[in-house]
């Protein structure tokens, strides 16, 4: 890809986006407890909430520093998600980007190179990644070392959640999730890479359940765009 922000967002999203909606896949067997939950309480109370979701969507607002130039990359839209591997991300800025996934191809959209990339779902390291998981076949702790994170000093209800690769995985040295202490719904994520650089995604207006439509996330290129297959 000749954006390398936009390469960036296309490996990490995945694999990020993937633990997020996937802790369901943790073991935890214990009753939570408001006053001093522990990791186990959290995550239990996680996997219970995603458990009865069959479909999420939410406004989402992304940034990023690109080294290179030493500005910031901020982007926001919606994301749509569907059980089971069905991923959309509508981007309102910049206009018209736009990554879709379902169980066949993954799809990404960027206008600046005016080209679509496509790519088999199964044959992207990220997205069998995403595959193991929202299928149920993957163990988070089989793949990464799970521990309560330090809280962020912003005055928000969140429990934090640091997720730590046990082999190296696409540049990602961390995840930390942000988990609403209400709801247990996932509020956002930070994706930090080996050079301590840190991309950053927030969630808000989050509703559950209202039924998203196979269209939603279906593939078709604009016209007279440019399609290129990745391996």
């Amino acid at each position: 890809m000749k954006s390398t922000a936009g390469r960036y967002v296309f490996l990490t999203f995945l694999a990020a986006l993937t633990f997020a909606l996937t802790l369901v896949s943790v073991n935890a067997e214990s009753t939570f407890s408001p006053d001093s939950p522990d990791l186990s309480e959290i995550v239990a109370g996680i996997r219970d909430k995603y458990d009865g979701i069959e479909d999420l969507q939410a406004e989402f607002f992304h940034q990023a520093p690109v080294a290179l130039t030493g500005t910031v990359l901020r982007e926001e839209g919606t994301f749509y998600y569907r059980k089971p591997q069905r991923l959309r991300w509508e981007y309102r800025e910049p206009k018209g980007k736009l990554l879709v996934m379902n169980p066949d191809v993954l799809w990404l959209y960027l206008p600046d190179d005016n080209k679509v990339y496509l790519q088999k779902t199964g044959e992207a390291r990220a997205s069998r990644m995403v595959a193991k998981f929202l299928t149920g076949e993957g163990r988070l702790e089989d793949d990464f070392i799970i521990s309560l994170g330090e809280p962020a000093g912003d005055g928000k209800k969140c429990y934090y959640i640091d997720l730590e690769p046990r082999e190296p995985f696409d540049g990602i040295q961390k995840i930390t999730l942000s988990v609403d202490v209400d709801t247990f719904l996932i509020t956002g994520y930070d994706v930090t890479d080996p050079y301590d650089t840190t991309s950053s995604y927030r969630f808000t207006d989050i509703a559950v359940n209202r039924g998203l439509p196979d269209d939603l996330f279906s593939c078709d290129p604009p016209p007279g765009v440019p399609v290129e297959k990745l391996p």
